[in-house]
């Protein structure tokens, strides 16, 4: 009995010990995304809604949001540390600077203007030609 709690309580230790060393992600800022008038395709029906892609460096955010017309969403962005371990101290060897690009499906080229670090804004409408384009308020 006496060696399994040792075993039990080094176990636990050791998990404790991973999670402290692992990197783990810091959240940085927020992106706001209004849909204003863009509509998307699906199969053969239009659906009242857009599908903004919001895309970082690696060890940034990389994600894929639906917003529905007349709607806002709002995703954290999140940057990774890179730690290394040195006996019993943890120091960051590199913190990533997250610059993302936003682009609505169908589209390409998005701009590349949202700083990871700010609480930022976007609005997503139609152009003159009918194609939804997102810009940063």
């Amino acid at each position: 009995m006496n060696n399994c709690m040792k075993l039990t309580t080094l176990g636990l230790v050791s998990a404790l010990m991973l999670a402290i060393a692992a990197p783990s992600p810091a959240h940085a800022g927020t992106l706001s995304i209004y849909n204003r008038d863009c509509t998307k395709f699906a199969g053969f029906k239009r659906h009242k809604r857009v599908t903004v892609h919001v895309d970082g460096p690696p060890g940034c955010t990389d994600t894929k949001v639906n917003v529905a017309i007349g709607s806002t969403r709002t995703i954290n962005l999140v940057q990774t540390t890179d730690k290394a371990r040195s006996g019993a101290f943890i120091i960051k060897v590199k913190e990533y600077e997250c610059t993302y690009t936003h682009e609505a499906s169908g589209t390409v080229g998005g701009k590349q203007n949202i700083h990871g670090k700010q609480n930022s804004k976007v609005t997503c409408e139609k152009d003159r030609g009918g194609v939804c384009q997102c810009t940063k308020d």
